[in-house]
């Protein structure tokens, strides 16, 4: 009873310092290259989501609270991904969805008794989505599964017996291959293969992960459904201060034996593999906070071929993020000194040098709001770019105030009486009367992802923020920007 009590007096205080604010550092998180379009990028970050349709000519800002769809929740970084025309993110307490570029979304998968963990979108067929979902009490773990991208969702096969789920993936060759990454009851790493898509679990240790080694997979090889790379989010001293110590595993054999390829003391926030499966990339980088270290001197990015593991280093700069679509090589700059936040090269350009790398994004260029119809949800972050645009360095000539109306919007009541284009200061919140049901977990179910999320740390998310609105508009600054 007092473990118990601890860690709901732990995850209270973290719930009111995280109202006002984490303080991270800003950075960004991930790239994705929308299949359909390589122009339209999204851009995840610990301040939410930059997107552009032109290969960023122009960049624009997508609020929390427009894909989180939460007044009152917890919040996440966000995953992000395509599946087909749509665009997914994940918050922890919901899969979301838009269809219409970022501008609106909705809740795709969402239970007030479930967290989404994480997901998954096939390789070679993009409706199909498998999610890990484990109930709020932790006492269910499974998977949900859309084939119809996002629209409809059954679960799964059978429950995956563990304690505490992390990640999950599908392998591109074999789709009824599975693999998930878990703490048990122990606190200690482990992974689960299914070869029958998820009626059957195979239980396979993780070597040297745990509670202070979280293992996330990192990517399954392409062509050969028994390689899988496993990256671990690992700290030591953690009696004194936690200092990074974050390694690459590999195993050949469908996670029964496994090899460590690199460890820095350092963050490994970015690794892609080559689209043909013969070069892997890992970066290393900097949270920037004070509460941890990291060796700088271990801080880059990592190359080595796949038939014979030997990483040299490209380049020393701090790494948030790699990918390596067709187009070529995305990388995110991730320390203060920064010269660009996000860099491309094609394949055969690549020498990790920031020099040689074609700038697609300086935040302090984000352009403001994206230009969305009125009674979308993007219209709920018109209050968060006062705030959002000092985070970026985007103020003034580098952005605007308010977001652009595109032409063709259908007309839509106006509060103050007529039709037209509604005021982004006339979208409210739904108001709620005290103890009136709502579609959020309750407040006991939140108390436990805080305290797991200390633990956790994040590949795709890392720390945690709550927020509480009141009745006030959406465009009041009320949710402080996630930095």
């Amino acid at each position: 009873m007092k473990k118990v009590a601890v860690v709901v007096i732990a995850a209270i205080s973290s719930f009111a310092a995280n109202a006002l604010g984490n303080g991270r550092f800003p950075r960004a998180l991930k790239l994705v290259e929308d299949p359909t379009h390589p122009d339209h990028l999204v851009l995840a970050g610990t301040y939410g989501l930059l997107t552009t349709d032109d290969r960023g000519k122009n960049w624009h800002f997508i609020c929390e609270a427009s894909f989180s769809l939460q007044d009152l929740a917890l919040l996440t970084d966000p995953q992000i991904d395509f599946s087909g025309d749509a665009m997914l993110a994940g918050v922890t307490v919901s899969l979301n969805v838009s269809r219409d570029r970022g501008c609106d979304w909705q809740p795709s998968l969402a239970d007030p008794y479930e967290f989404v963990r994480d997901f998954s979108v096939g390789k070679n067929d993009p409706k199909s989505v498998i999610a890990l979902v484990e109930s709020t009490d932790g006492t269910r773990q499974m998977l949900e599964e859309s084939n119809d991208g996002a629209v409809t969702w059954h679960v799964a096969g059978a429950p995956i017996p563990t304690r505490t789920l992390v990640t999950v993936d599908v392998a591109a060759s074999d789709s009824t291959r599975i693999y998930v990454s878990a703490l048990s009851e122990k606190e200690e790493g482990e992974l689960f293969v299914s070869s029958d898509r998820g009626a059957t679990w195979t239980r396979k240790p993780i070597p040297g992960t745990g509670f202070d080694a979280v293992p996330y997979i990192a990517r399954v090889h392409p062509s050969d459904p028994d390689k899988i790379f496993v990256r671990t989010d690992a700290y030591t001293n953690r009696e004194v201060i936690d200092t990074a110590n974050d390694a690459l595993l590999y195993s050949a054999d469908g996670g029964t034996t496994w090899t460590e390829l690199i460890r820095r003391q350092a963050k490994l926030f970015g690794f892609a593999l080559s689209p043909d499966a013969s070069t892997i990339l890992v970066g290393y980088g900097d949270p920037v906070d004070p509460s941890r270290l990291i060796q700088k001197e271990d801080t880059g990015i990592y190359r080595s071929a796949t038939d014979e593991f030997d990483f040299r280093r490209l380049d020393r700069s701090a790494v948030a993020c790699l990918s390596w679509t067709m187009s070529g090589v995305y990388v995110c700059r991730g320390g203060s000194d920064r010269a660009f936040d996000l860099g491309f090269a094609s394949a055969s350009d690549f020498a990790g040098d920031a020099s040689t790398m074609l700038p697609l994004l300086r935040e302090r260029d984000v352009k403001g709001p994206l230009g969305c119809c009125p009674g979308t949800t993007s219209m709920r972050c018109a209050g968060d770019w006062e705030s959002s645009c000092k985070v970026l360095g985007a103020c003034g000539d580098g952005g605007i105030t308010a977001p652009v109306i595109p032409a063709g919007c259908p007309s839509v009541p106006n509060p103050d009486g007529g039709a037209g284009a509604a005021s982004t200061r006339h979208v409210r919140c739904g108001c709620r009367a005290p103890g009136s049901r709502t579609n959020h977990p309750p407040f006991w179910s939140l108390v436990a992802p805080l305290a797991l999320a200390r633990r956790l740390g994040g590949r795709k998310r890392n720390e945690n923020r709550m927020a509480i609105d009141t009745c006030e508009p959406v465009g009041h600054p009320r949710y402080p920007p996630l930095v």
